[in-house]
């Protein structure tokens, strides 16, 4: 069975946070943690690209029209309403 050995820098913030979240795993389970931290981290990258390439193909085939100007109030309407 392959074996795998880590030692965490404490005084890094990131790596001290990574150990404390792995004690707070039951023995036994931590392997199995572990695992599945990983896998879904290289899946999720995967999921992610496949997400952004059918977004691009569908916002390729689209067209982009600029909003229409509004209309400017005449100072001359603002001031009567301000008046009343």
């Amino acid at each position: 069975m392959p074996r795998f050995s880590l030692r965490f820098n404490l005084s890094d913030s990131h790596q001290k946070k990574a150990w404390e979240l792995l004690c707070a795993v039951p023995e036994g389970q931590r392997s199995a943690y572990v695992t599945e931290l990983l896998y879904r981290s290289a899946t999720q990258t995967d999921e992610d690209e496949h997400l952004r390439k059918i977004i691009r193909e569908e916002l390729a085939g689209l067209e982009f029209k600029p909003a229409k100007q509004k209309k400017e109030i005449p100072s001359q309407s603002l001031n009567f309403l301000a008046g009343l």
